[in-house]
Parts: C-alpha cells; structure tokens; sequence
C-alpha cells in the first residue's frame, strides 16, 4: 500500500529556478539537484576507492524515498556513495558548496580530495571549493546514518517504522547548491525587529575584517531609508512601522553591500513574547489556534516533492482558520519557512530530539498518572552519555543560528515528551541567552521542572484547564483518525480514536473543540494544537490524507471553530 504519490509533480531538477535561501540570495548561484552517481556499501566506509556505481539517484530525496530513484531500506551498517560531475561554474571571484541538509555523516570530497566532514542530520553547512576548482570536476559525498541504532538528534526515524514511528530520511534531503561570491563577501547577517522604539537591529560580519558597506531598506518597493559608512552593526528607524501579523504579513526588503558583494534579505517588524497567562504579539494578547506539522510526504519522505507542496500545506492550514503551525521534530528547508513570512503563518518551531532508549514505564506510564520525574536522572531519559548531551546543546545553537532572522518564527520548543530530556531549566536558560526574542517551551507535555509554560499534551481523556499561575498551551491533543479507501499508507494503521465515516468524524470533531477547547480558552487558556496536518505513514489522524489529496475535515465546520477560538479568547 505504500506506493501512494501526491499529485506535485517533480521536474527534472528538483526546485530548479527556486532560491535556496530566500533570506539570503544573491544573483549568481547554481543547483547541484538532479542525477547523482549512487552506490550502497554494506559496510562503514570512510575513505575513497574505485566504487562501482549501480545506478542514478534523485537529489535532494532520500534513498529511502520513490521519488529518489532508489526506494530501498539504508542501514547503520551501510554507507551510501553519492557522485556528482560539474563543470566550473563561474569565471571569477569564490565559489562557495553549499549542503542545506545530509542525514547524518557526510564526508565531502572534490576531485580526489577530503574537503569536509559534517556530523548533524538537520544543519546547513557550506565549503569554499575555489582553491580546489578545476575546468571539469568530480564530487563525491559519503553518507552515514545510525538513525535510532544511534544516541543523535534524529526525530522519529526508526528502522523499525510503526506506529508514530516512521521511514528513516538517509542521505541528502535537502537542495545542493554552487554560489559565486568575491573575494571579500558577507558570510552572515543578523536581523532583530524592536518594534517598542521603531527600530530594526542589522549586524553583519564579513570573512574578512572590513566594515564599510551601505544598507537600503525598502517597504513594497520604495526605499525607506539608505545609510552608508560602518555596517558591522547599526539601528536603522522606521517612523511609519507596518506590523507583521497572521492577518497582515508585512514584510521589509533589504539591499546589503559590501564591495563587489550583495545580498538581498527581508524582514518583519513583530514582537512576540510570553507574559504571565498569555502569548503577546506586538504588546497584544494573541491567542494561538495550530495544528501539529511533521512535514512528512509520502514519495519524498522528510522532502516535499517541490516548492509547490512545500507552500500547499501552509496555504491549506490558513484557509482553515489556524494561525499556527507547531513544527514537530523537523527542519524545514529554508523556503518553507520564507512561505510561513510571506503568507502569514505563525510557527512553533521543535528541537530535534535524540538521546538513548527508555522505557515505556517513563514515557507512557508515569505522565498518565501525573507523576513527576527529575531530568537530572540522564539515565531514565537516555541522556547519561555527557559528550551526547554537549552535541545536543551545539545543535540546538545551530538551529537556533540558522533560523535566526524567520519573522513567523515566534517560540522554540527544546524538548517534547521527555524523549532525551535533561536539565530542562539550564536549556531553558541556555536558549533565552541564544536567542531573548522569542518564546520558549521547554518541556512540551509532561515533566516540567517549573518552566515558564505549562505545556500540556491530551488525547482521548478529557482535557480540563489547570489551575496554576502561568500560561498554560494545549500543544497536543485531538489525534482523532479517519481512514480513506485508496489513500492508505500501511495496512497496518494507527489513531487515538478511530472513525468509520466523514460525518461521525465531523461531529466528533466538533464536540472536542466545543465541549471541551472552548471552555478552555475562556477559561484562560492560551494555545491549543491539534494533531495534525496530515496522515504520516501508519498514523491516519490528519485532517488531510497523507497524499494531500482528500481533505477529512469539513472546511467550513474548521473555520468556524477557529473563528469561535479567537471570540472565546476575549483578545
């Protein structure tokens, strides 16, 4: 049954004319996406040989996936081999590699050569190749991945799928792309909104020490303000200041030079923080209405099938009324969240989780019975490995960098379900001093250690508002399950509560939000998120079917719980 395929059609070259990084784009840059050279070592392998290579694989889709080519099951045992020919792609000036994510280990190699190594399944990272460029030239990447044989931040990948279990995402999964940039170029830019004195923040850092450039700041196309001179960090005011919101997505255009080099970039002026009982946005109580987002597909796996499907499910949440999307366990790719700023759709954006194995007792059991366990036991959480608990610690700074100027993105979540929790108060602290500018759920459904937020997950037993002197978000809840003749992933399904028709699956529906969410949310309640989006693989408790193409949930019924969301909030 698992041969499902949506209906966004893949073009020869995956993304092709689509920036990678919208928030930082220049002109001339080129994608290595399409036909690579491909074999499957059954056996670790860290260094090069004379492979034979036993057919094409589609980049960025993991080997695991239809629509890479491939489809076949990558163990830890195994390392897939990736090969890539291009000629020079630029007649001067730096030529920079760029890998926007390989699931886990990936060793680089240009024209014979070892240029990189890279640990972390979710991170960018990129390479200046010009010393190593020739006319012609041979890439070669090697992939390895533990998935949950291994202790890294890997989400819910499993080699043995079930359940809310899924396909593991091995390999390249996210766009390969060549950029030209001059010898002296900007390597990264900063951008913090202060919205309470009409002003944005703009750092930028060079890869060498030169700061004299010059910023133009644009609002729908008429230049606000241009200033010129030191550039490494400056305040730049707007006395007219249009705020972003889910109902107004106002966006800025930003021009930086420095040299030869420019960058185009965009940015929000929101505020979004957590008070006392509330979520404020732009110093206004905000109520948040989500859906749970795993971004799973069923012929891309981790991957849309195209930037189509990528804005789709944003597009879809909207038109239902949410204004939220808690993305859960994943990064996406860049251009998901540039269509979060552009569309106006607020994001909730989860910590990869990681860690050991535990037991059920510890993630099933204890929280049903509302006991509380310490997250300094790293045993019981599967953290007792402290060289894992540091890794965990860099990716976290890692995401949190390369996320960093998202407007939509308005909280982190660090840890869900105690799976690989520790020290949750010191990571809370850890975060706020990476980032001060937005909110934080540390633990998101069981053991709080005192956190700020009560984060709270229900499914089949009734959720009542708790009494306790702190916001409180339904982050989980719902999970109800409806199975679709011909639009079925597994055989063997899974779902909370199970219904056999639409309209019993309505009504149900209905009765949840109104019985038991709405009172809630007069009585101070905060944030609700309902699981989820889509069917993902055995889990068929999505509003929409895994292949996007039969919605379950009647769309006016959805908008106007929504609707009665907000009126019930009194914001």
């Amino acid at each position: 049954m698992n041969n499902l395929r949506t209906n966004f059609v893949v073009g020869r070259i995956p993304f092709e004319n689509k920036h990678p990084r919208p928030q930082f784009r220049r002109e001339e840059y080129m994608l290595l996406n399409g036909a690579w050279d491909y074999t499957i070592l059954n056996r670790l392998q860290d260094s090069l040989e004379d492979f034979k290579y036993e057919g094409k694989i589609i980049v960025p889709f993991a080997v695991e996936t239809s629509l890479s080519n491939v489809c076949r099951k990558f163990t830890e045992k195994d390392t897939l081999v990736y090969r890539r020919f291009f000629d020079k792609p630029f007649s001067k000036g730096r030529t920079i590699l760029h890998f926007d994510a390989v699931d886990y280990r990936a060793i680089v190699y240009l024209n014979g050569e070892e240029i990189y190594e890279n640990f972390g399944g979710y991170f960018n990272f990129s390479i200046d190749i010009t010393k190593a460029l020739k006319k012609q030239n041979e890439l070669i990447v090697l992939v390895q991945d533990p998935s949950d044989k291994g202790k890294q931040q890997r989400g819910k990948q499993s080699l043995k799928p079930g359940g809310i279990w899924y396909t593991p995402t091995s390999g390249i999964w996210q766009s390969v792309w060549l950029e030209n940039v001059p010898d002296t170029y900007i390597d990264s830019i900063k951008l913090l909104p202060d919205v309470d004195n009409k002003l944005i923040n703009i750092k930028v850092h060079t890869n060498n020490p030169i700061k004299q450039g010059e910023i133009e700041l644009y609002y729908n196309n008429k230049l606000l303000t241009k200033h010129k001179g030191n550039i490494s960090e400056i305040e730049l005011r707007i006395s007219d200041i249009k705020l972003w919101t889910p109902e107004t997505p106002n966006l800025y255009d930003v021009i930086i030079r420095v040299g030869d080099d420019e960058v185009k970039t965009y940015f929000a002026m929101r505020k979004f923080e957590l008070r006392k009982d509330k979520f404020y946005l732009n110093n206004k109580p905000y109520f948040l209405t989500g859906l749970l987002d795993q971004g799973y597909w069923p012929d891309g796996g981790l991957t849309a099938p195209n930037d189509e499907a990528l804005k789709y499910d944003i597009e879809l949440a909207k038109s239902l009324g949410f204004n939220v999307l808690r993305k859960h366990i994943k990064i996406e790719p860049h251009r998901w969240y540039y269509y979060c700023d552009k569309l106006g759709m607020i994001v909730w954006q989860d910590m990869i989780n990681g860690g050991g194995q535990w037991s059920l007792m510890y993630h099933g059991v204890l929280p049903t019975l509302k006991i509380n366990v310490k997250d300094s036991k790293y045993n019981i959480f599967g953290r007792n490995n402290e060289t894992n608990r540091k890794e965990f610690k860099i990716d976290l700074t890692r995401m949190v960098d390369q996320l960093y100027n998202c407007p939509s993105i308005c909280l982190w979540g660090i840890f869900n379900e105690a799976w690989g929790q520790f020290d949750s108060q010191d990571m809370l602290d850890f975060l706020t001093r990476l980032d001060n500018s937005r909110a934080i759920d540390a633990t998101s459904g069981w053991y709080n250690q005192g956190n700020n937020l009560l984060s709270v997950h229900r499914y089949i037993l009734p959720f009542k508002m708790a009494k306790v002197d702190k916001a409180v978000a339904l982050t989980e809840f719902g999970g109800y399950s409806l199975p679709v003749d011909n639009h079925i992933y597994c055989e063997k399904q899974f779902g909370y509560l199970t219904y056999k028709d639409r309209d019993s699956y309505n009504k149900a529906l209905e009765k949840l939000y109104y019985k038991q969410i709405v009172p809630a949310v007069k009585k101070g309640l905060a944030a609700c998120i309902y699981t989820q989006l889509s069917d993902v693989e055995e889990e068929i408790n999505g509003l929409i079917t895994y292949d996007r193409k039969v919605l379950k949930v009647d769309k006016d019924l959805m908008i106007r719980i929504n609707k009665e969301l907000l009126f019930s909030s009194n914001f």
